[in-house]
């Protein structure tokens, strides 16, 4: 199964390759089943049998792509990453954080072919981050990681990401209440952006909070590092 390496049945679940090659068993079930041997940990060089093991699939997936394709399809579990390895889109989508379920559920039902498979879900995709970036929504960019996404084709709306980041915090309204006997700022709004979600995960903020003069002096200081401006105003009590 691997150059150089020989493994016998004895110690090595080789069956599992027998039930691939005979379309008894889908390659990504085969592959968990041998992950999760409860043996492993008695079976010698049981590592390099997973990497001889997953050079084999990687060739067998290579083959038998339209046959995966819709035993995948036929199953009634969620088979995302399945889809993702098998059309080879992990690395591209990788960042992008959608509810692809919902995405290749449509595809299915849509009846599309193996062959266009891949180019439609990539379109799916490109139309759901322009939705994304559309909307504006408060905190809607947080599902977008953009150090990840600098190596796939959605690098093209990073600047887009960026703006809209600033804008919706710099943008929100911090609330300054002051009293004889207190101050404190309403930041309930703005740790609903992107970055203001950061800050108050760094300053361990609760979700609709008021906050001292001090905790609002360490957010100030968090947001200047980033070049971001608070917008305060007083608010009437």
């Amino acid at each position: 199964m691997s150059k150089g390496m020989e493994f016998s049945e004895g110690y090595y679940p080789l069956s599992l390759v027998k039930s691939i090659l005979s379309k008894n068993l889908n390659p990504f079930d085969a592959y968990d089943e041998l992950i999760n041997n409860p043996n492993k940990s008695f079976i010698p060089n049981f590592s390099k049998f997973i990497s001889a093991f997953q050079e084999f699939l990687f060739f067998y997936i290579n083959e038998e792509k339209e046959y995966i394709f819709k035993q995948i399809i036929s199953s009634k579990t969620n088979n995302v990453n399945k889809f993702l390895v098998l059309l080879n889109l992990k690395i591209e989508l990788s960042g992008i954080d959608l509810p692809y379920d919902l995405i290749i559920r449509n595809l299915i039902d849509q009846n599309v072919p193996f062959q266009e498979f891949r180019e439609k879900l990539l379109e799916n995709v490109h139309i759901e981050v322009q939705k994304v970036i559309r909307s504006k929504e408060l905190g809607s960019t947080n599902l977008f990681d953009l150090k990840k996404m600098r190596h796939t084709p959605f690098v093209k709306y990073i600047n887009q990401i960026l703006e809209i980041r600033k804008n919706e915090f710099e943008k929100t309204v911090i609330y300054k209440i002051s009293s004889r006997e207190s101050l404190s700022f309403d930041v309930s709004v703005i740790i609903k952006t992107y970055y203001g979600d950061k800050i108050s995960r760094m300053l361990s903020l609760s979700k609709n909070t008021q906050i001292s003069g001090e905790k609002f002096n360490k957010f100030l200081f968090y947001a200047s590092k980033l070049n971001l401006i608070l917008n305060v105003e007083e608010k009437n009590t």
